[in-house]
């Protein structure tokens, strides 16, 4: 099983289609490198300078979602690519193989070089905001070790993963996004869904983000969360 991060071609985000084989750019060194902060997550990359940012923001994902409850209970593997990732016969920037363990997600080099000033939530598609990139990935793989349905709502993980991806982005960033997506969190009786998340992927992450950081006991709602395998989750 393999998830992906997706989000529609209005914020340009993930999900776009790659074509090219970006060239490596750098000095070339040893594959692998085992974070400091944690050392059950282990990089495969090409360029020593990725490695305390990819680190950074697999750390600061961890981290985030051990408050909630939620744990890795695994090691991770990230591989950091120069080229697009395929996942169910799509290009998208990154994607999580749960047998494995492993996520590949493509390098702020190779996504870059598609050019078209690539946007995240309407901001420039920086090293802020390609640590968000790979919060989100690590957000799946820690979320798949915990789930108690399989597979588990598409809904339930995006919602996880987009709320961890604006919560690792520096707080004037991130709160400079929610000002100016300017959305409530969700309420009781909306329907998180999927669908929406297509539809207006940033207004979907402000919403998740809100709710999941302004609930005073959030611990019944991650339970629904993780064991949920419909592609819509009704909030209580």
């Amino acid at each position: 099983m393999t998830s992906t991060f997706k989000v529609s071609w209005k914020t340009v985000a993930i999900g776009i289609c790659l074509f090219i084989f970006f060239p490596m750019e750098g000095i070339l060194f040893a594959a692998s490198q085992v974070c400091k902060g944690n050392r059950q997550v282990t990089l495969k990359l090409q360029k020593k300078e990725q490695v305390a940012l990819i680190c950074r923001a697999a750390v600061g994902a961890i981290t985030f979602l051990v408050g909630f409850g939620i744990r890795q209970h695994k090691p991770i593997t990230i591989e950091i690519i120069d080229h697009q990732v395929l996942a169910g016969g799509t290009d998208v920037y990154g994607s999580y193989d749960r047998i494995n363990n492993r996520l590949e997600v493509m390098s702020l080099n190779a996504i870059q070089h598609k050019g078209n000033a690539l946007k995240i939530f309407d901001e420039p598609l920086d090293k802020v905001e390609y640590a968000g990139v790979v919060a989100h990935e690590v957000t799946h793989a820690v979320v798949q070790q915990n789930m108690t349905r399989v597979p588990i709502s598409p809904a339930a993980q995006e919602y996880l993963a987009y709320a961890t991806q604006l919560a690792v982005l520096p707080k004037e960033r991130r709160q400079r996004i929610i000002n100016r997506i300017q959305v409530d969190p969700w309420q009781s009786g909306d329907m998180i869904s999927d669908a929406y998340m297509a539809i207006e992927p940033s207004r979907f992450a402000v919403k998740s983000y809100l709710h999941l950081t302004g609930m005073k006991n959030p611990s019944p709602f991650v339970k629904i969360l993780l064991g949920s395998n419909w592609y819509w989750i009704n909030v209580p």
